[in-house]
């Protein structure tokens, strides 16, 4: 088992000693301080620290003010917040500014127990990813693409594969579940992160020129699995190749070749595919190999759709309110329990992608203090238009019609026929608009 190395922070010496003997069955250095300056010298010794326990208030500070201070220094270290009774404010407000976990006293050894497993395991994921970007900016947090850390880790298993070849992973999820994130991830977290990473979506062209693509069988074209060579290549939608192509993948992940123009060219590529569609009725119709499904299908990873995550939703979005306050400078808005419950009933057709849109919309559009329910779009807050800005304030029919339509593109990622369906509009209709309001 790992040594970790923890600190305990509070004014109080009984709750320090209470930590202290609840951390027991752990192995590792317990670090103590009774003030804010004496943790912050605790911090910078050697080795780092795991796992951060700190009051709600310390030295008359607030828990939030601090932990404003550990982000900014160490921005992966998890952070459990010790809160009393009569600090639930305290504690709500440390949430916001990116504690992990809450414990109020006195303790509850079961859930102490818990709870600094949880915090521990997703921090070394962090750490793992450390480097990553989520978008274009913020850390990586593979908590907010998969909800159970214990897949991901095995996920990570096989992409570090010492004994020959990585073994090949498929991802399944719905469209917006952030599937391209979570390959990259996989990449950079993996034993080859020093190596290509490349990512393609082969469902334009005909079946000769995806496979051509593929393998490069045209000599001024080194192909992308040639392109990939010691790294990854992670295709968007396994699903959607054709049989020639899927044969080429077959080969290389079973064999580590390329047979193209008469010859055979060995390959060391660790292979990443994505869906959104169940692959079995394909490989029933023919339109799938079914040695090439059982490949894959036997290091599957299953991203859960938000809507059977409906309890994590409000904590995603607090992450996520987090982070966009972070990249644009600005203090995270509270967000009310009447937001909370209008995000958990929703659908989230788009998933993650869907959400993360929503979340800076209604930060656009909210008071520094709170983001509530007339924030939100309507097809979510189930409000008129003009309950998503201030009272007194006409929207010109313009600009709503052109948000609506822009929200519609992200969630679809940009798909003008998904779009033009759940809009319940025509595609020529769309198509027009997206013109119009300059859209693409």
């Amino acid at each position: 088992m790992r040594k970790y190395r923890f600190l305990v922070v509070d004014e109080d010496p009984n709750i320090i000693s209470t930590v202290q003997s609840s951390l027991g069955s752990f192995q590792g250095e317990i670090l103590a301080a009774r003030s804010w300056i004496e943790a912050m010298e605790k911090t910078e010794t050697p080795g780092g620290i795991d796992l951060l326990f700190m009051g709600a208030q310390i030295s008359g500070a607030k828990g939030s003010a601090l932990l404003r201070e550990v982000r900014s220094k160490w921005p992966l270290m998890p952070v459990i917040v010790l809160c009393r009774e009569s600090q639930v404010e305290l504690a709500e407000e440390c949430m916001r500014f990116g504690a992990r976990h809450c414990i109020f006293l006195p303790v509850n050894q079961e859930s102490f127990k818990i709870i600094t497993q949880k915090a521990l395991r997703s921090g070394a994921l962090d750490q793992c990813f450390e480097g990553m970007r989520y978008n274009l900016t913020g850390s990586f947090r593979p908590g907010e693409v998969v909800g159970n850390p214990g897949v991901l880790e095995k996920a990570l298993e096989w992409t570090r594969s010492s004994g020959g070849r990585a073994l090949p992973i498929l991802l399944v999820g719905d469209s917006g579940s952030e599937k391209p994130y979570l390959a990259k991830a996989l990449h950079y977290g993996g034993s080859r992160r020093e190596n290509p990473f490349v990512t393609a979506n082969l469902i334009a062209g005909s079946s000769a020129s995806k496979s051509e693509a593929m393998s490069g069988t045209n000599s001024h074209k080194p192909g992308l699995l040639r392109s990939a060579h010691g790294g990854t290549l992670f295709l968007e939608e396994v699903a959607d190749l054709s049989l020639e192509t899927q044969k080429v993948l077959l080969d290389v992940i079973t064999r580590g070749v390329i047979h193209a123009s008469g010859q055979k060219t060995e390959v060391d590529v660790q292979v990443i595919t994505g869906t959104g569609k169940d692959l079995v009725p394909l490989v029933r119709s023919g339109k799938f190999l079914p040695e090439l499904h059982q490949a894959l299908n036997s290091s599957m990873i299953r991203i859960t759709p938000l809507c059977e995550r409906r309890n994590e939703i409000p904590d995603l979005a607090r992450r996520l309110i987090l982070r966009i306050a972070e990249e644009e400078g600005l203090i995270p808005p509270r967000l009310t329990p009447e937001a909370e419950e209008y995000l958990k009933a929703y659908a989230w057709p788009g998933n993650l992608r869907e959400l993360r849109s929503v979340i800076e919309r209604a930060m656009l559009l909210a008071e520094e203090s709170e983001l509530d329910a007339r924030h939100l779009p309507s097809e979510i807050s189930g409000a008129s238009g003009a309950g998503i800005r201030p009272a007194g304030e006409i929207i010109p029919f313009i600009d709503e019609e052109r948000a609506i339509l822009k929200h519609a593109l992200e969630v679809t990622g940009g798909k003008i026929p998904e779009a033009a369906k759940r809009l319940a509009i025509g595609r020529a209709t769309l198509y027009r608009k997206v013109k119009k309001y300059n859209l693409r």
